[in-house]
């Protein structure tokens, strides 16, 4: 007996250093619906030096739709990444309460039936 399958969903996973230091990391980046993905970022707990946290002002994601199979993120820093025409930029305000913590995000889909980027740093 063979099975009717209805639409197919698909997602891709990038994988990186979860224990860089200074890093927030990605937990999830979910589409709600055909306006949002919803993301959830762990804040670091330690500076990017790996001494103890001695500031956190800012998170700041950034998003991009990518063509061609080319991720534009890739290999660039936070600065570089802003500077990239045509991203879509949120910033959360951070205190050092906020080390450890999830924070929750909202990012617009930028094009639907396309694959989005989705980069975060934080400043101190």
């Amino acid at each position: 007996m063979s099975s009717t399958y209805g639409p197919v969903s698909g997602t891709t996973v990038a994988t990186f250093d979860l224990i860089a230091p200074g890093m927030p990391v990605i937990l999830s980046a979910i589409q709600v619906n055909n306006r949002i993905i919803r993301t959830i970022i762990v804040m670091p707990v330690m500076d990017a030096n790996g001494d103890n946290l001695s500031g956190l002002t800012k998170l700041t994601i950034a998003s991009i739709v990518i063509v061609a199979g080319v991720n534009p993120f890739e290999g660039k820093t936070m600065t570089e990444i802003l500077a990239i025409p045509g991203i879509q930029k949120v910033d959360i305000a951070l205190t050092m309460d906020d080390a450890g913590q999830q924070k929750t995000a909202d990012i617009l889909i930028q094009s639907i039936g396309s694959t989005q980027a989705i980069a975060a740093a934080c400043a101190d």
